[in-house]
């Protein structure tokens, strides 16, 4: 059994915002963009993920989101090797594989669920997120994406409707013996 503790932060669109390089500017040496709903229900959005750096295993990954408008609601950076399903020794030709490979199915329809099926119980929100949380749990037609990293840490992004604010939930997977 696998059970997943969670801590809240938030992203706005807003000029606050955490500032990334953007990764349209380069070349990426590895790609993947699909379009679907996401923020809103009538029209779809554009969720990319990026690899920009001098190798697939050494680059950055670039994972965003923008609305229809072209707006950014969603961004961030993180170490492609977190892409990665072990810690230790690379093994180059191996590795840059199940890169790709991930990259190829970040943004499978599993991936995506309604928050409103989303288990709360290991859940701790802290209360400067509590009001975005509930506007999207309140949402029945809200949707949460989640993707892995380091192999024992679960990102959910889900998006307020109303408050037009993103919030990214990250946990780590606790595993437990039992049924």
């Amino acid at each position: 059994m696998i059970s997943t503790s969670f801590t809240f932060c938030t992203q706005t669109s807003e000029n606050n915002s955490p500032e990334i390089t953007n990764a349209n500017q380069i070349k990426p040496l590895y790609t993947n963009r699909v379009i679907r709903f996401f923020s809103n229900q009538t029209w779809q959005d554009t969720l990319s993920i990026d690899v920009n750096g001098e190798s697939i295993i050494t680059g950055e990954v670039f994972l965003n989101i923008t609305n229809y408008k072209g707006e950014p609601i969603y961004k961030t950076v993180f170490p492609a090797r977190k892409l990665l399903n072990h810690e230790g020794l690379i093994i180059p030709d191996r590795d840059e594989l199940e890169i790709k490979k991930r990259i190829d199915n970040f943004f499978s329809p599993t991936f995506f669920n309604q928050v409103s099926i989303m288990n709360n119980d290991s859940l701790s929100i802290p209360d400067s997120s509590m009001a975005i949380w509930k506007t999207i749990q309140s949402d029945p037609t809200a949707i949460y994406f989640s993707y892995s990293v380091n192999n024992d840490t679960v990102n959910r992004i889900a998006y307020s409707k109303i408050l037009q604010k993103t919030i990214a939930i990250s946990g780590r997977k606790i595993k437990t013996n039992g049924p």
